[in-house]
């Protein structure tokens, strides 16, 4: 019997659209780290948030250090909006 496991995939894009931005502040006592990702793909499995921009993961954080995780909403009207992921 085969078993797959479930991976959490946030925002995959549609055909000709762009992928998501994301806000993240991570670390712990000793460092704390603030980026912004543009073009990102978010996949959280086992504890781990890993970002991946095409096909290349360009991030892997425990999600106990993770601080705060955004996306950037471009849907609306007028300045774009961080919404918590």
């Amino acid at each position: 019997m085969s078993s797959r496991r479930q991976v959490q995939t946030e925002a995959l894009p549609s055909e000709g659209k762009t992928m998501p931005s994301y806000r993240m502040v991570y670390g712990d006592s000793d460092q704390v780290v603030r980026e912004t990702y543009q073009d990102i793909e978010l996949q959280r499995e086992d504890g781990w948030t890993t970002l991946f921009h095409g096909n290349d993961a360009i991030l892997r954080v425990r999600d106990e250090h993770i601080q705060s995780l955004e996306m950037l909403d471009e849907t609306g009207p007028g300045e774009p909006q961080w919404k918590p992921v």
